[in-house]
């Protein structure tokens, strides 16, 4: 065999190699998904599913003084969290020394957090809201609407729960704030199996030895 045939061959096995390696190593995308935590009319509840683009979001668990605390919905989001000191009427409740301060999210799939919408802040100074999941903690600190963003991965698997708590300054006889969305994203899943470059490169060479045997026949 020549030296030109033998290059000819082995720059084509490199070339179908590195092409089946290439196609398995690209990850999966997800689009973003937003829940909207608003209702057309207020509602108070204890556990509420919401779901979009095939995810299952579940508000459950709040956490409160003064009475059994709710969960409340309106046309401008999820009560987070509320307080009534000496007079007020917040998420439902008209009852001094009431409040809630916390509830808990669970997803039916695994997903990212990426960032929540502050709809409305009201009767407050400086406030906060801290999500727990594992080792995952996040706190976000604020003093007006907006949006916040998670700055770094805040990834959930599916089941699990996430604990969510809540504080504020009241500045006045009482305080609110609401959160109208929540963006999330699915979790990216594992790359292509390893298995899989293998019969990538597998599949190469054996198209390689045919070439080759075509090759050295019209050397011949």
């Amino acid at each position: 065999m020549t030296t030109a045939a033998r290059q000819k061959i082995q720059s084509v096995f490199f070339v179908l190699a590195g092409s089946a390696s290439i196609f398995v190593a690209i990850p999966n995308a997800h689009a973003v998904s937003t829940f909207s935590l608003t209702t057309p009319s207020a509602e108070n509840f204890t556990s509420k599913d919401f779901s979009v683009d095939g995810i299952i979001l579940k508000l459950a668990n709040p956490t409160g003084t003064g009475i059994s605390p709710t969960l409340n919905t309106t046309s401008t989001g999820l009560c987070a969290y509320f307080s009534i000191v000496t007079t007020g009427a917040r998420c439902g409740s008209n009852t001094p020394g009431s409040s809630v301060n916390g509830f808990s999210l669970e997803f039916d799939k695994s997903v990212s957090l990426k960032q929540f919408n502050v709809s409305q802040f009201a009767g407050l100074g400086l406030s906060s809201i801290k999500f727990e999941s594992g080792s995952n903690s996040k706190q976000f600190d604020f003093a007006s609407t907006g949006i916040q963003s998670f700055d770094n991965p805040f990834v959930v698997s599916a089941g699990s729960i996430v604990s969510v708590t809540t504080a504020g300054a009241i500045s006045t006889g009482s305080g609110i704030f609401r959160i109208a969305d929540l963006q999330v994203e699915l979790a990216p899943t594992a790359s292509v199996p390893g298995p899989l470059p293998l019969l990538g490169a597998g599949v190469a060479f054996a198209y390689s030895r045919r070439l080759r045997s075509r090759i050295l026949s019209k050397v011949s």
